[in-house]
């Protein structure tokens, strides 16, 4: 049998695999050749006579079947992509013939690295390229190779190393220079996107304290209830609570130092509720019940038409409970207090009510009961639950 030309050299300039030239179905014409074929398929001869040209495959010393299938394996590879998954196989072969050329078992390795590296199965070319490495530590292509799928990996620092130890061994070679531009390129993008991330998280943080120095200064105090327990993280409640938290907090404008908190207004009679997300502090209650219950606004759960601005009361309930729970003791009603419900003046500005010093931010949330007066028998008895 004529032998198939040896397209991969160990040294000088190559491309990511084997280099190519045009060929027609080189695959199709070797598993159509009996001696080559991988299957017995129905192909008019003799299965006796089939299987023992098959077995010429492995008729030889180990360095000539293991030579064969790496031939084999070229051709396959440079017939293109749809003939790569015959290539691998071929080369597998050849380092399944545990030939005793340590030279030769360098190259099947590191072609077969050659077309995972086509196939981006990054890390099987690095175990290769590796395994090239342990039989032929000259080898410059298996150096590139893995050179070229740390790149890919983003693995910066060890695709330096690699690139650094191939160009050891050949200094002038062109894809390895190119590669260490690349390299260092890559390097500067990724040290550019980190101090990027940086600086956000430096600003997010600075944002956040000023948020908070706003807020302290106003003498209003924010009491959180998402302490939480692994228990907790299996409760869907809990967690909806603090995604919603988390898109609703209170904000500062730098420019004119105002804080705006997110508020609910809660409509105990029907149990339904409003959320005003970006409450200026020096906006009035009166100012949003006006724009949320004017006649061309009036909710459609209100039938009777009993919430008017004029009608409507505000209230906000202490929260002794969770006073207690921010100095880590146990809550007692007959220690701590209950709960009261206090009254606010709709014309009274929202920084009026917050800093005041019974009021009490829930998560960030300013929480506010809205009752109509002209449902009184629902907010005297509303009123009489907090005595």
């Amino acid at each position: 049998m004529a032998n198939i030309p040896e397209f991969l050299d160990l040294h000088g300039p190559m491309p990511a695999g084997p280099e190519r030239r045009p060929i027609a179905s080189v695959d199709e014409v070797l598993k159509s050749t009996p001696l080559f074929m991988q299957s017995l398929g129905d192909i008019g001869q003799d299965n006796d006579t089939i299987e023992a040209l098959q077995a010429l495959l492995y008729d030889g010393t180990p360095e000539e079947t293991a030579l064969n299938f790496k031939e084999q394996g070229n051709e396959a590879f440079q017939a293109g992509k749809k003939t790569y998954k015959s290539a691998i196989e071929y080369y597998s072969k050849g380092i399944a013939a545990k030939c005793s050329d340590a030279e030769l078992n360098s190259v099947l390795y590191a072609n077969r690295a050659a077309v995972n590296l086509e196939l981006q199965n990054y890390r099987k070319v690095l175990n290769d390229c590796g395994e090239a490495i342990k039989y032929n530590p000259k080898n410059v292509k298996a150096f590139y190779r893995s050179t070229k799928a740390l790149l890919s990996l983003d693995r910066i620092v060890e695709a330096k190393d690699a690139c650094r130890m191939g160009l050891e061994l050949d200094a002038k070679n062109a894809p390895l220079l190119d590669l260490k531009k690349k390299i260092e390129a890559r390097h500067e993008a990724i040290e550019k996107s980190k101090q990027a991330a940086l600086e956000r998280e430096r600003l997010k943080i600075a944002k956040e304290n000023a948020l908070k120095n706003a807020i302290a200064s106003r003498g209003v105090i924010n009491l959180s209830t998402l302490e939480t327990t692994k228990a907790d993280y299996e409760n869907t409640l809990k967690l909806t609570h603090k995604a919603f938290i988390s898109s609703n907090a209170p904000t500062l404008d730098e420019t004119t130092n105002q804080v705006s908190y997110p508020v609910m207004f809660l409509y105990p009679e029907y149990t339904l509720s409003d959320l005003i997300s970006s409450f200026n502090e020096t906006t009035t209650f009166m100012d949003h019940l006006c724009e949320m219950f004017s006649p061309e606004n009036r909710p459609p759960w209100d039938v009777q038409g009993n919430y008017i601005p004029e009608k409507l009361e505000v209230y906000f309930e202490t929260r002794p409970d969770l006073d207690a729970a921010a100095k880590g003791v146990i809550y007692k009603e007959s220690v701590h207090g209950k709960r009261k419900l206090m009254k606010v003046d709709p014309e009274s500005a929202l920084e009026d009510v917050v800093g005041s010093g019974d009021f009490r931010l829930v998560d960030g949330v300013a929480n506010f009961f809205v009752l109509s007066g002209a449902s009184a028998a629902f907010a005297k008895q509303f009123r009489r639950s907090y005595r």
